[in-house]
């Protein structure tokens, strides 16, 4: 399944207008077009959480919380947040 194919089964029961208009939803990182085969869910993505994802060789993290809720200002890599994402 590719991920788009996911995100549009989720947003089926979860739709879009639900969402509180400031909260970011929808995809943060990553490619729609990528082929899952293993999803792992969280509350909040944090660099434990993406570790076990490494690890375990998940395809797609579903968090309830957003990952970036404030754009970044930066992609230095000696902040521990953006060393995440990368």
């Amino acid at each position: 399944m590719k991920a788009k194919e996911l995100i549009a089964r989720i947003e089926a029961y979860a739709p879009r207008e639900l969402a509180w208009e400031r909260d970011p939803i929808g995809l943060q990182l990553g490619d729609p077009e990528q082929e899952i085969q293993t999803v792992m869910t969280a509350l909040d993505v944090r660099k434990e959480v993406v570790q076990e994802a490494i690890e375990k060789h998940v395809d797609f993290i579903f968090a309830h919380h957003p990952m970036i809720f404030r754009p970044a200002k930066n992609l230095d890599l000696s902040v521990p947040q953006n060393r995440m994402y990368a």
